[in-house]
């Protein structure tokens, strides 16, 4: 390890992810809860905030933080390739008609990524399938682009690479830089330099996956995304593009490294039994979940562990909460975030308005 890079002490990280756990409670297993809190270690080391006491350790992976916690590398790699793979076998046979209507492991009957809620809640696996497609496919630079393009928008946007830590710190780099500042221009020097290393490099040790951000502006929000996509295909596709979501939050520590919600969506695209989704679908689809200029710090963007973190007062995640919504069944009204941000009760006006205002004008609109 290069000692250039800033990254977290070892008693601090420990210390973070014990508060943490005490403090946060996941409605799902407790392997989902722990991967989700070190994802959270990291994020707090990159920030500075809660046991890193302002002091910002923006080169701190999520190698660093399992290593930290005394987990063993390969295992909690490859119980979360485990998952994603499992997303993909249910895609497999939804396409072949032979899908059960639960968010399932096709192989083992347990719910995807250990969430219970996908036990009981029942869902067409067609829908599913479209809610994939479009979750998956929505990121993609060139569909932000042509976003932008047809609605006159701002969206950032990126993707993650394999890098090389060590090449990155020699030429005075670190994670932050490579997340927050535009570098779609230097990404053939990138290559060239060795920092970005091909897609098909082993990742652990000094290659890992990082999120390299090409164009800055506001991003996408995935609640957004998810209410969009209900409202328009389904509760199932609602359940798909959550899934897809997913896929993106975890692939980032995995024995493989790959665009995996992309993968899978493409998958699903390239069979003949695949839902009818025409690109200006997934255009649509990426300009309701743009964030408007002047709301970044109202409209939430939920992560994975914001969705599935349990309001323990009235017993629901924000999760559960979009999902009644679209049921159409009540629902409790719960924060997003810290204020100025919307209420969910907010948010689902919201997205009525923005839906309202600008109609889907392609061949899948209501």
């Amino acid at each position: 390890m290069s000692s250039k890079r800033r990254v977290a002490p070892t008693h601090q990280i420990i210390s973070d992810f014990r508060e943490s756990n005490q403090r946060i409670s996941i409605a799902g297993s407790w392997h989902l809860e722990r991967a989700l809190l070190q994802i959270l270690v990291a994020s707090h080391a990159h920030s500075g905030s809660r046991a890193f006491h302002g002091k910002r350790y923006v080169d701190t992976t999520e190698n660093d933080i399992v290593q930290a916690l005394g987990y063993d590398l390969q295992t909690e790699r490859r119980m979360r390739q485990n998952w994603i793979n499992a997303v993909q076998r249910y895609a497999d046979a939804a396409l072949e008609g032979n899908a059960p209507p639960f968010a399932v492991d096709i192989d083992t009957g347990l719910p995807l990524f250990g969430i219970g809620l996908f036990r009981w809640l029942r869902v067409n696996p067609a829908e599913l399938l479209t809610g994939l497609l479009l979750g998956g496919m929505r990121d993609l630079p060139e569909y932000r682009k042509r976003a932008q393009d047809r609605y006159d928008i701002t969206i950032g946007y990126g993707r993650t690479h394999p890098v090389c830590l060590d090449r990155m710190a020699a030429v005075g780099l670190d994670a932050g830089r490579l997340a927050h500042e535009d570098n779609e221009d230097r990404i053939a020097e990138f290559i060239k330099e060795g920092i970005i290393v091909p897609d098909t490099s082993p990742v652990g040790g000094e290659v890992q996956t990082l999120y390299v951000r090409y164009r800055v502006g506001p991003g996408a929000s995935d609640d957004c995304a998810i209410l969009a996509v209900g409202k328009l295909f389904g509760l199932g596709a609602a359940v798909g593009c959550f899934l897809a979501d997913a896929v993106d939050t975890l692939e980032k520590f995995v024995t493989e490294h790959n665009d995996w919600d992309a993968v899978i969506a493409d998958r699903i695209r390239q069979h003949p039994n695949a839902p009818v989704i025409e690109d200006d679908d997934i255009v649509y689809i990426t300009f309701l979940a743009s964030t408007p200029p002047g709301m970044e710090r109202r409209l939430p963007d939920s992560t994975l562990r914001h969705f599935l973190e349990r309001n323990r007062a009235v017993d629901l995640c924000l999760l559960e909460s979009h999902f009644l919504y679209l049921m159409g069944h009540p629902w409790e009204k719960l924060d997003t975030g810290n204020d100025p941000m919307m209420t969910n009760e907010e948010l689902y006006a919201f997205i009525e308005e923005r839906m309202t205002q600008y109609p889907h004008s392609g061949k899948n609109a209501g």
